[in-house]
């Protein structure tokens, strides 16, 4: 696993094809934590996971675990299960925990109205670092590559000016740490999914 390190994918699926294929380098089994996982990227990366050996337990945010189960059983028509899921909403918080529960998390949850994010991701990026650093595991961060700029531009709204700052928090951070930027995800051409 990197120390630090930085991917820009070229297409939507090259950065999580990365990711993935940095976890599929590492032993098979891991425990990963994920936030995003009723997302249209967060769902294809636990899929994912899951196919390749590795145990993922759900950062999601909900009330209650009866909501997050409802959440879950919205995003995924197959049946699923989780070894632990945690319910906690990073917008406010980090949750604690008195164990080592995970092996790395991967952070593709994210606040992406484009007009109207303010300080959402960072918020979220914020204590998903904390957690990590707390844990002492690596952070696999998903962002956009639309943070990406050749030279001083200013950014065209504030989803890339949040997205970037939350890679800002990442980095400076003092964990291990990995920047993935996919560009515009799509569903699958299958089923829209």
């Amino acid at each position: 696993v990197p120390d630090t390190a930085e991917f820009q994918g070229p297409s939507g699926r090259g950065a999580p094809r990365a990711l993935l294929q940095t976890l599929a380098r590492s032993h098979s089994g891991m425990r990963v934590i994920l936030t995003g996982i009723t997302g249209n990227l967060g769902s294809e990366i636990f899929r994912t996971l899951r196919r390749h050996g590795h145990q993922v337990i759900p950062l999601i945010r909900a009330k209650n675990k009866e909501e997050a189960f409802e959440r879950l059983r919205a995003t995924f028509i197959e049946e699923v299960s989780f070894p632990q899921i945690i319910v906690s909403d990073l917008l406010e918080r980090r949750p604690s925990f008195v164990s080592n529960v995970g092996d790395c998390i991967i952070h593709c949850a994210g606040a992406v109205r484009l007009k109207n994010s303010k300080t959402r991701n960072a918020r979220m990026a914020s204590n998903t670092s904390l957690l990590a650093g707390e844990l002492r595991i690596p952070l696999y961060h998903i962002s956009t590559a639309f943070v990406w700029r050749p030279d001083d531009s200013t950014f065209r709204n504030e989803y890339e000016k949040d997205k970037a700052e939350s890679e800002k928090i990442v980095a400076d951070s003092k964990i291990p740490w990995a920047i993935f930027r996919p560009s515009i995800l799509t569903g699958d051409s299958a089923n829209g999914r």
